[in-house]
Parts: C-alpha cells; sequence; structure tokens
C-alpha cells in the first residue's frame, strides 16, 4: 500500500524552470530557447550535486548564450522559480487523506533557498532532500535506492508526468 508520495520540483510542483528562462531570455534578449536549453544541460547535473558553484554555473551560460553581463541573469531566472497550483492543490488533498507528502528535486541553491521559503509548499511536506543535501541525482539513483520498493514510496516526477 503507498503510504508516502514525493514530488519533483521542476516541471511537476513548480515551473519548468529550464524551459521558462530560456524562454525570459528569449523575449528580452532574443536568445533562441534551444541554445538556452544546450548550455543549460550541459552543466547543469554539475550544479545540482555540488560539482560546480553557482557562480560558475552562471558564469557558463553567460557566455555559451551571449547574455550580456549587465543582464540580471539570476534574478530573471529567480523569476521563474514559483508554484504550480494544480499541483499544489493536489498535495493538499493527498495530506488531507493521510498521505505522507515529500518533495525530491535536483534544483540549484539559489533556487533551492527561494524554495524552501515558499511557505505554501513547505507546510505541505514531511520531507524535503534536495540533490546537493545527498551527492547524487535523480531519477536515476532514486530508481535504484530502497524508497519505492521497501518504503511504498511513489515518487511524481516531471519525466513521469510527460508520459501519461
Amino acid at each position: 500500500m503507498i503510504t508516502t508520495i514525493i514530488f519533483d520540483f521542476a516541471g511537476v510542483v513548480g515551473a519548468r524552470l529550464t524551459h521558462n528562462f530560456a524562454q525570459v531570455l528569449h523575449d528580452e534578449l532574443g536568445i533562441p530557447v534551444e541554445k538556452t536549453v544546450r548550455a543549460w544541460e550541459a552543466k547543469n547535473q554539475q550544479l545540482d550535486v555540488g560539482a560546480v558553484r553557482e557562480k560558475e554555473f552562471w558564469q557558463y551560460v553567460r557566455r555559451e548564450v551571449s547574455i550580456p553581463p549587465e543582464f540580471p541573469v539570476e534574478q530573471k531566472f529567480l523569476s521563474c522559480v514559483q508554484l504550480n497550483q494544480p499541483m499544489i492543490e493536489l498535495m493538499r488533498r493527498l495530506k488531507k487523506n493521510g498521505y505522507i507528502v515529500g518533495l525530491l528535486s535536483n534544483i540549484g541553491p539559489t533556487a533551492g533557498t527561494k524554495m524552501r521559503q515558499m511557505r505554501e509548499l513547505v507546510e505541505l511536506l514531511e520531507v524535503m532532500v534536495l540533490s546537493r543535501d545527498v551527492g547524487m541525482v535523480k531519477p536515476e539513483k532514486v530508481k535504484e535506492t530502497y524508497t519505492e520498493k521497501e518504503l511504498g514510496i511513489y515518487a511524481v516526477l516531471e519525466k513521469e508526468l510527460k508520459q501519461k
């Protein structure tokens, strides 16, 4: 019996961060969305596990997509860290019906700090685990661990949502 449901942040509980940020760069600077997404994905996993610092990550993205130095890239990215209200409502219903609700995310440090300050989200969670905190990236490592089989946990990740 499933008693615990673990949600992902980006693209599930939160907005699609990479795409939304790439769209902001396209709208404001004319940078092709695909170019930003490619640059992001080239370094993002290293950022998620703490292998590169956030400053290095942003320098890389700025350089790869030719973002002007005066453009407030981090501020624009943080504006994309928003909650997906239908999923928040689902989480409320699940919690009200006795399920344990948690969050497992690869989100980076600055966005993770903003996410941890989102009272509407935090009050629903029994546990919040960020890849950076444990030094591994989901979903591959998560699927190989005991969580789903041993604890009866179902993880809602963006990849699974796209398949349904």
